[in-house]
């Protein structure tokens, strides 16, 4: 992100923050974003079962979320206008890595 973001110079901020597996401080941080007026926030949920009050606080706030990496329980599967996953199914990747160990 850092390097993609020296690409962009001033067209662009990227604001780096780490919740420290952190839940309640990942949800603090994203009211800090909001109230900043940023543009999108990018998400590396701590806990993927109680990420209802992140979304809600972007939807609220009309601030497009994107998640990473870990798909939100609470969306299952269905979006809200706004909120994104950006990942791998997990369900087809477990698959895919038992056909290759059945070959053993």
């Amino acid at each position: 992100m850092k390097e993609y973001q020296n690409n962009y110079g001033d067209k662009m901020e990227v604001i780096y923050m780490d919740a420290k597996e952190d839940r309640e401080k990942q949800e603090d941080q994203v009211r800090y974003l909001i109230e900043e007026g940023v543009d999108v926030v990018v998400i590396l949920p701590v806990d993927t079962m109680h990420t209802t009050r992140i979304t809600n606080l972007l939807i609220d706030s009309n601030i497009p979320g994107v998640y990473i990496n870990k798909y939100p329980d609470e969306l299952n599967k269905e979006h809200p206008y706004g909120i994104y996953y950006v990942g791998s199914d997990e369900n087809t990747s477990g698959v895919m890595q038992m056909e290759y160990l059945s070959k053993f």
